[in-house]
């Protein structure tokens, strides 16, 4: 099996056909005048890092991706709607009804939207899943 990236793996003989058709495309096609459109986040690329973090934890932390005010906001929110103190950590940890399990069902509050719905966000995610959000 070939190399394995991204908890994905090409065989060596997928790997050398690619390379052969790529030979072959730049063999018959004149692309030195051409303009070719690469579609690219607009606002941030993850890093060989991140990528691991990725694969080995099933997560990526991006320091500053989001600014220390919408941060604080999402956090003030969760000890509001959780009855938690920020300043005792024994209370982070009591029953809730929105609690399921280590999820906490609270994922349509506007703060968390304001988060979801910056563009550096939303490029992180169609980087991880391959697509459009």
């Amino acid at each position: 099996m070939g190399k394995k990236t991204h908890g994905r793996a090409i065989s060596n003989a997928k790997i050398n056909q690619l390379n052969k058709n790529i030979v072959s495309f730049f063999e018959k096609t004149d692309i030195k005048n051409e303009t070719v459109l690469v579609e690219t986040p607009r606002h941030y690329i993850l890093t060989p890092v991140h990528w691991q973090s990725w694969d080995d934890n099933g997560y990526v932390i991006i320091p500053a991706l989001v600014s220390k005010k919408l941060c604080e906001d999402v956090c003030n929110m969760l000890y509001e709607r959780l009855k938690m103190d920020k300043n005792n950590p024994a209370s982070w940890y009591s029953c809730h009804a929105l609690k399921q399990g280590v999820m906490v069902q609270i994922f349509n509050d506007i703060t968390m939207q304001v988060i979801r719905s910056l563009p550096q966000v939303r490029d992180v995610f169609e980087q991880l899943w391959g697509e459009k959000t």
